[in-house]
């Protein structure tokens, strides 16, 4: 599709993973954990034993020999009957302690063979403090799917307890083959339902900093479905049928019967708000690292292959996902980026030009910034070393008779600690070198401490030697990365030097426009006789300029500057209209 699209999902956040699934009847090798993530893979395996459930085209796969090592999604154990019905109805039961809203539910089954129910009965229940209240009308609400995708709607809020019931099948002698649920729908706004849709993406070369992408639209609705735009829901925007962002609803604010203003941000907006434990790591394969920070997001991601091998020594905080990632990728000389993708992405920037962009396609009103010199580059590394274990070196981290009891008391230290002791009565649920989560009994008390480590900082400095003996001084110090340590000081101090003393800076507007030729009937004199049957159309080619995208080395000519040559960092522009006019910041 030309122009704009964004894909949003109205799913309550969450609800996926946090639903407990029950079923009535499911063969044996039912995984319950594949309905409750995303974007699940399900190859199409062909059954024999089933009517007309083995297309053959060559796309169906055998059966595996072992099935639960494979995703399969639910499978029910019965086969319907010759009139498609099931002799006992297949039941799911849905059971979460949190509540949630959504506008209903979405149903995947065998899309490969487009068979499905034909009857689904679902009832939403609210079961507070042990109180069962069925928020649909009793009995439930009936829907009759017409396909292997469907979307029963119906607006429900605070539930936290669903039965569905399927009870017929649209083919005889096949099983209830169901792949995902999810908690909500999926659209696409598209055209003039969009307004106002601006994109803001920047990198940091050297990871000194990882921003937050950012979209902003405005949607005029040409739907009667009232939107809710809860955040962490997800959006995807498109332009010309390329993926810009992958996106989740931060803020948004319906300002009219049909018109809703959302705010959204990306990946590593989610990451700033899920906190890491850290740690003391010593020669920690760093690539482990990201991955178990990620896990811990729940976010996909792919990080390349360069940095397999990487180490890291020093110290995380707790702290948030993001700012983790920001460490190890600082410490590790890596770029991290969102934009263009589905996923997180780790990455080596690429130092070789990308492409020229001629003047017809930088507008006018270039600017040109150049900074103080940076006459130098300091950067600190540490040493992490456990302090003895002594009386002089005891720490007290919680007093239960100064700070309470209770349950799950998380307490978080404000400094790295070894050898933790407890004093007292108390159950230790989890603990690590910075925090320690307990329960603690009303009535009972207990005293929790132990030993911090002694901090070495050195510091690295790599001059100028541009430097003029009679200039100020203008010296760029980092001194808040903890993973740097002898081991990688050199490495990263050289990167972040190439990159610091460059104080050259240009903004530019450049446009990525569409060109259309052809598409006219031949004219007298327009070719040479014999290249054309009279009457006939030349082919309408379209095609578009070359994308300039975040992280890309460029060359462009310039009104008065002659070439610039650098890195994009920073991109903004509007995407309503035919053409894209990025203004890049380019260094």
């Amino acid at each position: 599709m030309n122009g704009v699209a964004i894909k949003y999902g109205d799913f309550a956040p969450d609800a996926k993973e946090n639903f407990d699934i029950a079923v009535s009847d499911a063969e044996t090798f039912f995984d319950k954990t594949q309905l409750q993530q995303y974007n699940v893979k399900f190859p199409n395996y062909g059954n024999p034993c089933e009517l007309y459930s083995v297309v053959l085209d060559g796309t169906a796969e055998a059966f595996p020999s072992v099935p639960q090592e494979s995703n399969l999604g639910l499978w029910s154990a019965q086969v319907s009957e010759q009139n498609g019905t099931f002799a006992e109805p297949v039941v799911l039961t849905l059971t979460s302690r949190g509540q949630y809203t959504s506008q209903g539910l979405t149903f995947t089954f065998d899309t490969y063979n487009d068979i499905y129910p034909t009857n689904i009965n679902i009832r939403w229940f609210r079961d507070a403090e042990g109180t069962l209240t069925e928020l649909s009308p009793e009995g439930g609400i009936d829907f009759t799917p017409d396909n292997a995708f469907y979307f029963c709607q119906y607006f429900v809020e605070n539930y936290n307890r669903v039965v569905i019931t399927f009870r017929t099948l649209n083919m005889p002698y096949n099983r209830l083959k169901l792949r995902s649920i999810d908690y909500g729908y999926g659209i696409v706004f598209y055209g003039d339902e969009l307004r106002n849709i601006n994109v803001i993406q920047d990198i940091d070369p050297i990871s000194r900093a990882i921003s937050i992408n950012a979209v902003d639209f405005t949607l005029d609705s040409k739907s009667n479905i009232v939107y809710s735009f809860q955040a962490k829901q997800p959006l995807t925007v498109y332009f010309n049928d390329k993926l810009i962002q992958t996106m989740f609803v931060d803020n948004s604010k319906r300002k009219a019967e049909r018109l809703w203003s959302v705010q959204s941000e990306d990946y590593i907006g989610l990451m700033d708000n899920i906190p890491f434990a850290g740690g003391i790591y010593k020669n920690k394969n760093a690539f482990d690292l990201l991955v178990e920070i990620f896990d811990v997001a729940k976010v996909p991601y792919s990080i390349d292959e360069i940095f397999q091998n990487k180490t890291v020594s020093g110290y995380i905080k707790y702290t948030t996902c993001r700012e983790a990632l920001r460490q190890i990728a600082f410490a590790i000389g890596a770029c991290v980026d969102t934009s263009n993708s589905e996923k997180v992405k780790v990455f080596k920037l690429v130092n070789e030009v990308s492409q020229e962009i001629p003047l017809e396609r930088v507008m006018q009103g270039q600017s040109f910034e150049d900074s103080k010199t940076v006459t130098s580059v300091e950067l600190s590394y540490f040493e992490y070393a456990p302090k003895e274990i002594n009386d002089d070196n005891r720490i007290k981290l919680y007093d239960s008779r100064e700070s309470g009891t209770g349950d799950n008391i998380l307490i978080k230290f404000s400094e790295p600690i070894h050898d933790i002791f407890i004093n007292g009565d108390c159950e230790v649920l989890d603990q690590g070198t910075n925090f320690i989560k307990v329960n603690i009994l009303e009535g009972k008390s207990a005293v929790i401490g132990g030993y911090g480590y002694d901090v070495i900082e050195n510091v690295r400095i790599k001059t100028n030697p541009e430097k003029s003996a009679n200039e100020i001084e203008n010296i760029e110090s980092i001194s808040d990365m903890t993973l740097i340590s002898a081991d990688n000081v050199n490495e990263i101090i050289d990167i972040c030097y190439d990159y610091l003393t460059n104080t050259s800076q240009t903004s530019m507007k450049i446009v990525e426009g569409k060109h259309v030729k052809g598409g006219e009937p031949y004219r007298w004199g327009m070719v040479k006789w014999g290249e054309f049957t009279w009457g006939g159309t030349e082919p309408k080619v379209i095609t578009y300029d070359k994308v300039v995208d975040l992280g890309d080395v460029i060359k462009a000519k310039t009104q008065y500057m002659g070439d610039v040559q650098g890195r994009v960092i920073s991109e903004k522009y509007n995407l309503n209209g035919g053409i894209l006019i990025k203004e890049a910041v380019v260094k």
